[in-house]
């Protein structure tokens, strides 16, 4: 196991072969930046055509689920699971990113409160696929982590 899927899996409730960041590459409990690699075979991937554009709703929300791992380690708190409620609008101007495709994605929190609401705004950095959107997410405490716990069985 590299020290980068380490690092991802400790700070996020995702496993691969649905992990689709490659590498924290910066972040902070407001902000996260990650690398990604659209893979022949992911889960996601359709052969012959790459990842589709919808398909980046589930990345943009890995990147904000990092910003929420970032976040409980600085409060010493383990991770936890949230539920994505939806997105306002994402535009993708080609509806597949090709196999082999790398690029950098960055999430923002945007808002978040007490009760576990949050939005993020979330945006792929290379100009080649100026594609952003807002997610809406909620982490209720009933399915929030115990401390030591990451909310991940053992496989």
């Amino acid at each position: 196991m590299s020290a980068n899927l380490r690092e991802l899996e400790a700070l996020l409730p995702h496993r691969p072969p649905l992990l689709l960041l490659e590498r924290l590459v910066e972040g902070d409990p407001d902000r996260a930046v990650a690398d990604v690699r659209v893979r022949a075979g992911d889960p996601l991937v359709e052969a012959g055509r790459g990842l589709p554009a919808w398909a980046l709703v589930e990345v943009f929300a890995q990147a904000a689920a990092l910003i929420g791992g970032l976040s409980a380690r600085a409060r010493g708190e383990a991770v936890a699971q949230g539920f994505l409620l939806g997105t306002r609008r994402l535009d993708c101007p080609v509806s597949h990113l090709p196999v082999g495709s790398q690029f950098t994605v960055e999430a923002r929190a945007a808002f978040t409160d007490g009760s576990g609401m949050g939005a993020y705004h979330c945006r792929i950095r290379e100009p080649q696929w100026p594609v952003e959107c807002t997610l809406s997410v909620y982490t209720p405490p009933a399915v929030m982590a115990t401390p030591g716990d990451t909310g991940n069985p053992e496989p």
